[in-house]
């Protein structure tokens, strides 16, 4: 892959320097240039009532590892990839059958851009193996090559029950798990840079830790999270079911608390009769103790399907108590393909404006908002959440970049308007990019992205914070460039592709920023 095409697709261009006069200070606040200043804008600003207006489309925002996400699931054969299969299916469809291309299509995605899917493989042929084959081990690395293809991270769940008899089977023996997850730990590290997270999984139906023997033992539960803990590389998260299934494990190390969130797979924001026990219930206990901890782990979760049963979703969720639990909850992924025959479609009809959201203590940017020609339109809810779960890091008009003595100067103010922050490692670079595209120099910058919260966790305000990087360096060359933001993967360099843009960070587009 070209090195200067990856740079120049994911940078944020936020000034010039001018190194030919080095010994002057040619400082430009962000997105200005001596022969372009700022117009004033006449639109009144986010008080406007935005609520009579026809809501307008955006381009979405992809970042790695967060957003909407698919649901793909396969059972693994060791027998060629051409044999794996979903089991949900009548008839089953085997691979590529049910693959990103399809399941885009059948959740009518297809200009949400997504580049996140949950995925299932179901190691059910191997429940009473020593060993999985090494054969299936590759094809399973097939699979993971075509997400890495498409630019895509998974969740990843290994499970061995998806609940047909003909197929299912219940691991009984916690030796055995732990055997399992072991013999993957080489295979799990080589795609660590398409892994958003792991959830627990293994034991239970569809490895939910419910419906079999095993579920009923803590040690397996244990076990199970204390492998994936020692396998995964320090600061990546793994999920479990429910808050309380956290609160009773026994940790190896107890700081490893810190990288366990929750994927709710029953979210209703309180609203069902059967959320009690199956969804973490705003107003609870448990909603307060997973809120203390969310802001530090991946968080994610998915609706019921609309279907005739207790535990069936057949009504539009509140909207405002939806948009609230997201945010306190801090999730970074959800899932696009249950209840999207119902509450989906409603979202995209719900309007979404400044004003509504301050009324909520809901986190934005006016920028989010503001069309081209500066009028301030209505989004959708739609696209506000698919927009908004993870991160979303804006450029402040503050920010500044400049060249004083032979030095690049730098104070760049922004915001994170995200439900959640940056969860998994992220390195920060400044780059000098010449007149032909080219990146002449890299700059690391001395910060942590997973520290960049939207707002101060336990701030019932939910006011939202500002961060700093400020600093100065030798610059080392002299000429007039554009300064960048580069902010690559932390675990690329581990997969020897670096340099590949899918699975950068980028910032919201505004007046101080361009990709």
């Amino acid at each position: 892959m070209n090195r200067r095409i990856v740079f120049w697709s994911v940078l944020m261009l936020i000034g010039s320097m001018c190194g030919a006069c080095l010994e002057e200070k040619a400082t430009f606040t962000a997105g200005t240039y001596p022969d372009m200043r700022p117009e004033e804008n006449p639109d009144p600003g986010p008080d406007e009532d935005l609520s009579t207006k026809d809501i307008v489309r955006i381009a979405p925002l992809t970042n790695p590892g967060t957003g909407y996400h698919l649901e793909i699931k396969y059972v693994v054969s060791p027998d060629g990839i051409e044999e794996f299969f979903n089991p949900f299916t009548t008839p089953w469809s085997y691979y590529p059958a049910g693959f990103i291309e399809d399941g885009v299509a059948d959740n009518n995605a297809g200009r949400d851009e997504l580049h996140l899917s949950q995925l299932y493989f179901y190691l059910s042929e191997f429940h009473d193996s020593e060993t999985i084959p090494e054969s299936a081990i590759a094809n399973m690395q097939q699979i993971l090559d075509a997400f890495r293809e498409n630019g895509y991270k998974v969740i990843l769940r290994l499970a061995y029950d998806p609940g047909d008899i003909s197929i299912g089977r219940e691991v009984r023996d916690e030796a055995l798990l732990k055997s399992h997850l072991n013999q993957l730990r080489e295979f799990i590290l080589r795609n660590i840079n398409v892994i958003a997270t792991v959830q627990a999984g293994t034991i239970g139906l569809w490895g939910e830790w419910h419906t079999t023997s095993l579920a009923a033992s803590q040690s397996a539960r244990n076990a199970v999270v204390n492998t994936w803990l020692d396998i995964l590389p320090e600061s990546y998260c793994i999920e479990v079911r429910l808050p309380e299934y956290k609160r009773a494990l026994t940790l190896d190390d107890p700081s490893d608390a810190n990288c366990i969130g929750i994927h709710n797979d029953y979210f209703t924001a309180g609203q069902h009769p059967m959320a009690p026990g199956s969804d973490v219930v705003p107003g609870t206990e448990d909603y307060a103790e997973a809120a203390s901890y969310a802001p530090y782990c991946y968080m994610s979760g998915e609706m019921p399907y609309d279907e005739d049963s207790d535990y069936g979703l057949g009504f539009n969720l509140d909207v405002n108590t939806t948009l609230r639990a997201l945010r306190d909850q801090h999730y970074s992924g959800f899932n696009l393909t249950h209840n999207n025959n119902r509450n989906f479609p409603n979202w995209q009809l719900v309007k979404v404006y400044p004003k509504m959201l301050d009324g909520l203590q809901i986190l934005y940017s006016e920028d989010y908002f503001r069309e081209a020609d500066g009028e301030l339109v209505p989004r959708s809810m739609y696209e506000f959440i698919r927009d908004h779960l993870g991160y979303r890091l804006n450029c402040l008009p503050t920010s500044s970049v400049g060249a004083e003595s032979g030095n690049l100067v730098y104070d760049i103010r922004f915001t994170n308007t995200g439900f959640a922050t940056v969860v998994n490692p992220v390195e920060v670079y400044l780059v000098l990019i010449d007149g032909n595209d080219q990146v002449v120099k890299e700059f690391e910058v001395d910060t942590d992205p997973r520290t960049w919260q939207p707002y101060a966790p336990g701030d019932s305000s939910f006011t939202v914070l500002e961060h700093v990087m400020s600093g100065s360096v030798p610059a080392g060359v002299s000429g007039t460039y554009r300064v960048g933001i580069w902010m690559p993967d932390g675990a690329a360099e581990l997969a020897n592709n670096r340099y590949d843009n899918r699975f950068d960070v980028k910032w919201g587009l505004n007046g101080q920023l361009s990709h």
